[in-house]
């Protein structure tokens, strides 16, 4: 008996749900991850891990369903569920001191989403839209903070940029180093959806 193969239009709904279906698995573990953070005495921003779920999700999805990924989290924890850093979360949370740093997730997902799915398999134009999308989360987030607490601007960078530079630099380098072989085995067991 011959099988009868799918209809375009089915191929491309079941695509779209195994898209929404990846963005909403790393939506939960970014759920997951995000909150858990290391506070520093010198600031009000803790250490998060936050970046290095969205650097996973870029590579993995690619910019449409990381951007996706990362938004479906930010509004859980808009909603009021504490997958914000520390276990909090609420509008008050986004609309604090580091809520421009949360914000501006959304574009290091969107460039380095990007960069993924523009140069697949290739680790340095991923490393340097990383590092340009980081540039963007610092100047996003500390513009924010720096207007919600009067703290001048260069004392903001010293607080809450420069104390993150070497744990940030080793999340991009952890998420090259481990992300792409991760790809590569997601690609071959056919788990991941079609760019």
């Amino acid at each position: 008996m011959e099988s009868k193969k799918p209809y375009p239009a089915q191929n491309k709904t079941a695509v779209n749900i195994q898209r929404m279906a990846a963005a909403c698995i790393m939506a939960a573990i970014t759920c997951v991850v995000a909150p858990l953070s290391v506070p520093l005495p010198v600031s009000e921003v803790p250490v998060s891990f936050t970046q290095l779920v969205i650097y996973f999700s870029a590579l993995i999805l690619g910019m449409k369903s990381a951007t996706l990924s990362y938004l479906l989290y930010l509004l859980l924890g808009a909603a009021g569920l504490p997958v914000f850093s520390g276990f909090q979360g609420g509008l008050h949370k986004l609309a604090g001191p580091t809520g421009g740093y949360l914000i501006a997730f959304i574009l290091l997902a969107a460039v380095c989403g990007f960069a993924a799915q523009r140069w697949p398999g290739k680790r340095l134009p991923f490393s340097i839209a990383a590092l340009c999308g980081l540039a963007i989360v610092y100047a996003a987030g500390t513009l924010w903070y720096a207007s919600l607490t009067g703290i001048p601007l260069g004392a903001t960078l010293l607080t809450a940029v420069v104390p993150f530079l070497p744990a940030d630099i080793a999340k991009i380098i952890l998420a090259v180093t481990c992300g792409f072989p991760l790809k590569k085995i997601l690609n071959k067991a056919g788990v991941l959806p079609a760019a």
